[in-house]
């Protein structure tokens, strides 16, 4: 039995907790933990499911809460009070296709973070210096029509 398109959660989403509860901070490392392949956990995201009896066995090996695990609802340790925690402002949420390329780059060594980001940069001034040229042409325009 595997979990598909939960309540409040995707698959991306339960990965997410199953990394913090076991403690990883990649894909690779938590398919180490879990005893799969790297690509069994991309697998599980492009299908958008995880397999239930993998779930099961973290939370009861690690005194998990299921319902957490699969819902991101209630305390994340069974037995502990649950505490109300006040959702994130949507500029802080980000989306799965976000959350790949942030993995992504954690994946990176420093040297190769910091030529991705100067790229990126580079890219947003080029961007911003387009819009800008754009907007000064439609100006122009608006000046040599006449009235």
């Amino acid at each position: 039995m595997e979990i598909r398109q939960m309540r409040k959660s995707s698959s991306a989403d339960v990965i997410s907790r199953l990394k913090l509860a076991i403690g990883t901070k990649s894909d690779s490392e938590l398919g180490t933990a879990l005893g799969v392949p790297p690509q069994t956990i991309s697998s599980w995201k492009s299908r958008d499911s995880v397999p239930y009896a993998k779930c099961v066995e973290v939370a009861e090996e690690r005194n998990i809460s299921l319902d957490w695990l699969l819902t991101g609802d209630g305390p994340m340790r069974r037995g502990e009070p649950e505490t109300r925690v006040q959702e994130a402002p949507a500029a802080y949420v980000i989306s799965p296709h976000e959350r790949a390329i942030l993995e992504l780059f954690r994946s990176l060594d420093e040297e190769a973070q910091r030529e991705l980001q100067s790229v990126a940069v580079e890219k947003k001034r080029l961007r911003d210096m387009e819009r800008r040229l754009q907007q000064l042409i439609e100006a122009m325009d608006g000046i040599r029509k006449p009235a």
